[in-house]
């Protein structure tokens, strides 16, 4: 069966290019989320780690 995929991909002029768009498109992303990981602020940082950890004025108590 993937021969048959191989032949009919290998039939179309001009493929080579979209595997090369998307190594490009994939190293851009994977730069690009590595340089934002690394130039966002400690502060940020921070709030997001604690985030998970504060309390909400808000919440509701289900057990009153």
């Amino acid at each position: 069966m993937l021969r048959n995929i191989k032949h009919y991909f290998d039939s179309i002029d001009g493929i080579e290019i979209y595997s090369i768009i998307t190594t490009l498109t994939f190293i851009f992303v994977f730069v690009g989320m590595v340089a934002l990981v690394f130039l966002l602020k400690r502060k940020y940082i921070e709030e997001g780690r604690n985030l998970p950890l504060e309390d909400d004025e808000n919440d509701i108590n289900f057990n009153q």
